[in-house]
């Protein structure tokens, strides 16, 4: 039998927090909900830390006494705006049966067994959780985390995180990877796909407070060697973003540059936004290739990458090069 989780109502489950996770997005939803600046609700309400359960940063509401500020005896007096963590319990994935549920509430929020209406389901039963809900849950938990954890901000400014997250769950191309992942977190792990690069590349410029054109992604990606500078990577793409590259680094104001190299099953994914703060203009691109050559080329992670672009149609022999840092 499949069901849809439905809510006894019974509060415990509120009243019985140390902290509520809570992004970047959902505060300035939240904050619209009580007529609030989010800069006030965050001071009152909110913190910055990593926990025992998830060692990365990210943003929670702090309780009081174990239980959530905005609960009003047993009922949330936010309910049209309360966080994902909310909205979703008690499901992480799209489906599941609900004997792992209990077993993870039972073993988290022993208190919830009594009154908690999952423990009244039978345990082969199936739950299904909502697909749109889920993935915008998911992808802005993955936008905070890597904007606090990967580009790490001295000074954070949350609406970073939350317009990129609005711009990722409006992109349909973005969500599909979140979709896929969600039917199948064993065998379709979003560290395989360009998202994580892609969305820390947006975090990047955004934070320059510079637009981001994005390259072409090459197709075609190969090992080179020269006498001058050693080995290499050659990749192919179009013309128009071997054009742009081009115009930033001759252009002699490119003064912005950030790298990011993520190892996942043999493959190396290179994720690198370079910028002139002078002309207000971003350039990304992200690279898949073999992770042996990778450490190879950079002498496992002490020296740079080097990149070397041409255009896949032929029109030029004249490559662009780039050097990344892992």
């Amino acid at each position: 039998m499949i069901n849809a989780f439905d809510c006894s109502m019974c509060g415990h489950c509120c009243a019985n927090q140390d902290l509520i996770q809570l992004t970047s997005y959902e505060l300035f939803r939240l904050a619209e909900h009580l007529k609030q600046s989010p800069a006030e609700l965050f001071d009152t309400c909110c913190e910055l830390c990593a926990t025992s359960l998830n060692p990365m940063v990210h943003m929670y509401i702090k309780t009081v006494e174990m239980r959530c500020p905005f609960l009003d005896e047993k009922l949330c007096s936010v309910h049209r705006a309360r966080p994902y963590a909310c909205r979703a319990y008690p499901m992480r994935q799209l489906n599941t049966k609900a004997r792992s549920m209990k077993a993870f509430v039972r073993e988290k929020y022993p208190m919830l067994e009594a009154t908690c209406s999952l423990f009244g389901l039978e345990d082969d039963e199936e739950l299904i959780g909502d697909p749109a809900l889920l993935t915008d849950q998911t992808i802005a938990y993955m936008v905070d985390e890597i904007y606090f954890n990967t580009i790490g901000p001295e000074t954070a400014n949350l609406r970073v995180p939350c317009d990129i997250t609005i711009a990722i769950m409006n992109d349909d191309a973005a969500r599909e990877p979140v979709r896929l992942y969600l039917s199948d977190p064993t065998g379709r792990p979003l560290e395989n796909t360009g998202l994580p690069g892609l969305i820390a590349l947006m975090l990047q410029a955004r934070a320059w407070g510079v637009p981001l054109s994005l390259a072409k992604q090459p197709q075609e990606v190969s090992t080179q060697e020269d006498p001058r500078i050693g080995p290499y990577l050659l990749a192919m793409t179009d013309t128009p973003s071997v054009d742009g590259l081009r115009a930033l680094i001759e252009g002699g104001r490119m003064d912005l540059s950030r790298s990011f190299i993520a190892v996942q099953g043999g493959k190396a994914r290179i994720s690198a936004v370079y910028a002139s703060s002078v002309d207000k203009v971003a350039i990304g691109f992200q690279i898949e290739t073999n992770a042996a050559a990778v450490d190879r080329l950079s002498g496992e992670r002490t020296q740079p990458v080097y990149i070397f672009f041409l255009p896949d149609d032929g029109s030029t022999t004249k490559a662009i090069g780039l050097a990344v840092n892992g």
